[in-house]
């Protein structure tokens, strides 16, 4: 009976750290979840911003007014991917995300294409939760895009995205959330202060130890188990790599986007 749960419990074992080593899909959310980077085209100036500033409205839309209205928990994600459309689901990874509670989420995918080792940007998904479309409709948000991130008379998509997402903020505060005032301008000023100032990476973002062992690692280290049966020195490595928060509210969408 040893024997066969040994035998049991290596399987396991080994199916978990195999798929550990598998490459994950490049569109799971970060434990930041307010950003995913996958093209790597943001200065981390950006990506800190929209992480202070997406936990901020987390925090000042789930007042208990807002609960008992069933409106809290707005949240604004931004992603960049690089590829086509067609490549990937927005809305699928709207609602396996979950962003924003009671149906109260943005998703803003931007599209590169890699010319001659160079990132270009293509174009942009605007994804927009089942409640949130009450307030800002596609047609709006369409027009948002076109003056704050389209027309602005600049190629740096990192002020380009920051442009719509201050703008995105003050539409939610304002409207969903009546508050009294929000300076548009006066944020835009500060991130342009900061925006080339030095900023660490994002923690997800940061090399993980047990991410960079090779497979082939793997194999010894599961054909010493097997010759020792040291089954408790293995479970660190098992259960030590690969966690992520899900910081999503729940919320869905049904495919209410466009691209710009």
């Amino acid at each position: 009976m040893k024997k066969i749960f040994s035998i049991i419990l290596l399987s396991a074992i080994t199916i978990l750290i195999l798929n550990g080593c598998k490459k994950e899909n490049i569109l799971k959310q970060t434990d930041e979840f307010y950003v995913n980077d996958n093209a790597r085209t943001l200065l981390s100036s950006t990506k800190w911003t929209i992480i202070d500033y997406g936990e901020e409205l987390y925090t000042d839309s789930s007042q208990e007014e807002f609960e008992e209205a069933k409106i809290s928990g707005s949240q604004v994600v931004i992603v960049t991917y690089e590829g086509n459309v067609g490549d990937i689901n927005t809305t699928e990874i709207f609602n396996s995300w979950g962003i924003g509670k009671n149906d109260m989420g943005i998703l803003i995918v931007m599209f590169f294409d890699r010319v001659n080792d160079e990132l270009v940007y293509k174009e942009l998904i605007f994804e927009i939760g089942d409640k949130m479309s009450g307030y800002l409709s596609a047609f709006e948000a369409t027009n948002l895009t076109t003056e704050y991130f389209n027309e602005l008379e600049t190629t740096d998509y990192d002020l380009k995205i920051i442009s719509l997402y201050f703008k995105i903020l003050e539409i939610i505060y304002l409207r969903v959330y009546n508050y009294g005032s929000y300076n548009y301008q006066s944020y835009m000023d500060e991130y342009l202060e900061n925006q080339y100032e030095y900023f660490p990476n994002i923690p997800s973002e940061e090399t993980n130890f047990f991410d960079s062992i090779p497979l082939w690692l793997w194999i010894v280290i599961i054909i010493f188990v097997i010759s020792t049966g040291s089954f408790r020195w293995l479970l660190p490595f098992v259960f030590t790599g690969g966690r992520s928060r899900n910081l999503g509210g729940g919320g869905r969408s049904r495919g209410y986007w466009f691209r710009k």
